[in-house]
């Protein structure tokens, strides 16, 4: 017959250590907590300043592994950048609509596709059936859709591109009443209220062009405020900007090139750049591996402090009345709280699951006598009334 385990039967002093040792453990724990930002895990991050344009947002919306920026401008237009992937149309067209409802927006002014890929444009078709666009900036690509047109005639002889979802996108805009189309080129302005946008390039475009050079580099200056726009755009396009304009280059808000890929973001456009802040598009768990550890330590190099969707969700900047930018909402990170509740999870249950010999040796408990546990908390509420 087996011998039955002894019960370890804890002292009342030993009690009264283990709640000490405890207490601590759940302060110190409560303070990381809320230092970590507990109290707002389900809130939004809202900014020290409480001074700033309400006429002027920029939105980075979190669609994943691709690419949307929404900008509200003074004068009460909007522009869109890109439309993310086609799974990721509801969200986008659901989030917009929560924006448009609370600024009273009407209209899309301005849609520009950056590039033909499906995860700058895949949504174009949803966001074009939604709301109303008045004018759409493409890359200079012909799609499918025009070239088999009765008609066509390709007098500006540029590429035609075989993507589908460009193709379906152009087609949407083709649809859409009193809609103006534009190929975009260096050297265009769109300007408003106390707003200038320009686009720097393209600086000239070949068949031979890979898809994400036709990317264009989109400069916004607002208050003296300046938000750079690069699509996927690599270095070789990136170095004829650096070229070209030099210290013009220079922003407060970079929205990092193709999603933080190696292939952009180069150190020499960087150090032209020297940006306040650096915003990081891109989906979670990515199998791209963006943003790449390369360019987050070429951030790093110039000063840049780094916001990604993937840890903050949608990203909302405003600029304030002496022109420096602010942080208007993102979402809080969490991981640091994860870490905080754990480790005092683990030091509780190893400070009531294990137990000190008189040789100094820890061993774990078989068993605790709760009745004793007990025992010490009624002394402590009597010593309390006295």
């Amino acid at each position: 017959m087996a011998k039955r385990r002894k019960k370890y039967e804890m002292k009342t002093e030993e009690v009264f250590i283990r709640m000490g040792i405890s207490a601590i453990i759940v302060i110190v724990t409560f303070i990381a907590f809320f230092l970590g930002g507990g109290l707002t895990i389900f809130k939004k991050y809202s900014p020290k300043e409480t001074v700033y344009s309400q006429n002027f947002e920029v939105h980075f919306i979190d669609v994943g592994q691709g690419d949307s920026t929404l900008i509200y401008f003074p004068d009460g237009k909007t522009m869109l950048i890109d439309c993310g992937e086609k799974s990721e149309s509801e969200g986008l067209v659901s989030y917009l609509n929560e924006v448009f409802k609370s600024h009273e927006i009407e209209a899309i002014d301005y849609l520009i596709f950056t590039h033909q890929d499906s995860d700058h444009i895949g949504g174009g078709e949803k966001v074009l059936s939604s709301f109303q666009v008045n004018n759409v900036y493409r890359p200079m690509q012909y799609s499918k859709f025009e070239v088999n047109q009765e008609g066509f005639v390709n007098n500006n002889n540029y590429a035609v591109s075989d993507s589908a979802t460009y193709s379906k996108a152009i087609e949407a805009v083709y649809n859409e009443p009193n809609c103006e189309m534009f190929f975009t080129q260096s050297g265009q302005k769109i300007l408003g209220a106390d707003y200038e946008v320009e686009f720097l390039t393209p600086l000239s475009v070949s068949p031979s062009l890979e898809n994400n050079n036709y990317s264009p580099l989109i400069m916004l200056e607002y208050n003296g405020a300046k938000f750079l726009f690069t699509g996927d755009a690599e270095s070789k396009i990136e170095n004829e900007a650096v070229s070209k304009y030099g210290e013009y280059l220079k922003a407060d808000v970079y929205k990092v090139g193709h999603h933080g890929s190696s292939t952009s973001s180069s150190a020499k456009f960087l150090n032209e750049v020297l940006p306040e802040y650096a915003i990081v598009s891109a989906g979670k768990k990515n199998s791209y591996g963006h943003p790449t550890q390369t360019v987050l330590n070429r951030l790093q190099n110039v000063g840049a402090e780094v916001l990604t969707t993937i840890e903050l969700g949608t990203i909302v900047l405003s600029v304030d009345e002496k022109g420096k930018v602010i942080i208007l909402s993102h979402n809080t990170p969490h991981y640091d709280i994860t870490i905080a509740l754990a480790a005092g999870m683990i030091l509780l249950m190893l400070t009531w699951g294990i137990k000190v010999n008189k040789s100094g040796k820890i061993e774990k408990l078989e068993e605790i006598n709760v009745k004793n546990v007990k025992k010490a908390i009624k002394t402590v509420k009597k010593s309390k009334k006295r």
